[in-house]
């Protein structure tokens, strides 16, 4: 943070201007040890599991980014499986049921494109929303 207020420099972020006030920080304060790494462990939200029984390697990932179907594991060449997402204390994460509008997009987005060729994605959810609206009243 002191590279980018004081300096005006963020990029690179760990660079020549981070690592001098890195190093003048811990001359004064040399409990500190300031480092580009982190101890902790990272919270995937969707994990994939490599289903060989030997290997079951485990693959963290913040997005649904790998295709289950298509790549394999790079340990083994194994098929990937999503695991379950759990809550904090371990359990399974419920799925949630869709909201009545979000069913309303599902059902009708073919027909609004049609309706509405060349019209951008953000202008189709607002026309969208507005029919929604009358169609509740």
């Amino acid at each position: 943070v002191a590279a980018w207020l004081m300096n005006g420099v963020c990029k690179p972020p760990h660079g020549d201007v981070f690592k001098s006030w890195a190093a003048r920080m811990m001359n004064k304060f040399p409990h500190l040890n300031i480092t580009t790494c982190h101890s902790y462990e990272i919270e995937y939200k969707y994990n994939y599991r490599c289903t060989t029984s030997w290997c079951g390697v485990v693959y963290g990932r913040h997005s649904k980014s790998i295709k289950v179907k298509t790549q394999v594991c790079s340990k083994c060449c194994g098929r990937l499986e999503l695991m379950p997402q759990l809550k904090a204390d371990g359990t399974p994460r419920k799925q949630r049921k869709a909201n009545a509008f979000s069913l309303y997009v599902k059902e009708n987005m073919k027909r609004f494109k049609a309706q509405h060729p060349n019209t951008p994605q953000k202008e189709i959810m607002t026309l969208m929303g507005q029919a929604y609206k009358e169609s509740k009243t």
